[in-house]
Order: structure tokens, then sequence, then C-alpha cells
């Protein structure tokens, strides 16, 4: 199953270059044999309309007030995942743009839409069925604390 998560303003984004004086991108992933932890910051000059994405397969809500999601492969295999932000958001599934060589690939996107000028965004994604949980905590313009738990484990990054 392969996942991908994206983030863009309004603009265009082919034209990212040149919008690199206008915004600001810093992501990381982390991945463990357990999970996989995505986190953004996203910074802009003025308020922008953020679109936070994530493809796959299927999506499907499982409870949209916690961030819970889950895609599923081909072969109806799935990998649960939660999503938080420093910024307030409306999430809506839609139809992917991906293809392959012109062909539409018939995926679905997780679009979470928000208009801020500053937005931190941590994705969390359980391997083996696992419930696992984040929290994201904002300490000032530049320090967050994330915090993953699950069975058996508690991971935090400052």
């Amino acid at each position: 199953m392969v996942l991908y998560p994206l983030a863009w303003t309004n603009r265009r984004p082919d034209l990212a270059a040149f919008y690199d004086k206008l915004w600001d991108r810093t992501s990381g992933a982390f991945l463990y044999p357990w999970m996989a932890l995505v986190f953004d910051d996203i910074r802009a000059n003025q308020q922008e309309q953020i679109t936070w994405l994530m493809q796959g397969r299927t999506v499907e809500t499982l409870d949209m007030e916690e961030g819970r999601y889950r895609f599923r492969g081909e072969d109806q295999s799935y990998i649960d995942m939660q999503l938080v932000s420093t910024a307030s958001y409306l999430v809506e599934v839609k139809n992917s743009t991906a293809d392959n060589r012109k062909s539409p690939l018939g995926w679905k996107q997780l679009q979470a839409q928000m208009t801020t000028s500053s937005v931190r965004i941590a994705s969390v994604y359980g391997a083996w069925e696992d419930d696992v949980n984040v929290t994201l905590e904002e300490h000032g313009t530049d320090q967050a604390t994330i915090t993953v738990s699950g069975p058996g484990f508690v991971d935090t990054w400052e």
C-alpha cells in the first residue's frame, strides 16, 4: 500500500521555487516497525488557504473529531492514521488526480483545508493494526512537542 503526504497553498505547486520567498514548509518523517510519523511546519507571510493531502486507493472516516482515518489497499489491507494540527481544519475526501501515464488511478484524497499563516501538522500511521495516538503541543513560534503512544510505547519529539 502506498500513501503520499502532500501540502500546498492555493498557489500552483509546480511553481514552488517561486513561492519559496512567500511561504516555507519544513517536513520530517520518522519510520519505525510499529508506526510512522509525518510532521509538517508550514509558514506563510500572510493568511493562505492551505490544503494538506494524503491519498491512497480508498479513504474511510473512522472518527472525524479525533482525526482518525483508514486507508485501504487493493487487497483490502489497511493502515489507520490520526491527523492533528495547530490550526482548525475542515476535511473532505475527494477523487485524486493521480494518474499513470494520463490514465487516472481512481484513488481518493483526504484533504484537510485551513486558512492560516502558520500551521504545524502531525500524522501518525499504525502498522500491524495497532492503535496509535498522536498529540501536538505548540510552545511559541519555533518549538513544539509531539507525543506518539500506543500499546507498550510512548515516544516524544521536541
